[in-house]
């Protein structure tokens, strides 16, 4: 496995109530809860890989339960 920092910051419309990190599809990081309208991330990430290609998502949910989500590619 591999580990990487991670700052994400988050800001939105209505409150957050939940912010999760996936690497390669495997839940890394939740937090849930009144975040407050902005939020930022900053953790460090432990992800299993077998290739130097990653998939990094954050996923968000607001407390009208809209949901947005953002992917990126890391190369470790």
């Amino acid at each position: 496995g591999s580990s990487f920092s991670l700052r994400v910051g988050v800001v939105s419309v209505e409150d957050i109530n939940r912010i999760r990190v996936y690497g390669n599809d495997d839940l890394s990081f939740s937090k849930s809860g009144g975040l407050g309208k902005k939020y930022t991330i900053q953790e460090t990430i432990d992800i299993d890989n077998d290739s130097p290609q990653n998939s990094i998502e954050v996923r968000v949910r607001d407390d009208k339960n809209n949901e947005s989500k953002k992917e990126i590619i890391v190369f470790l």
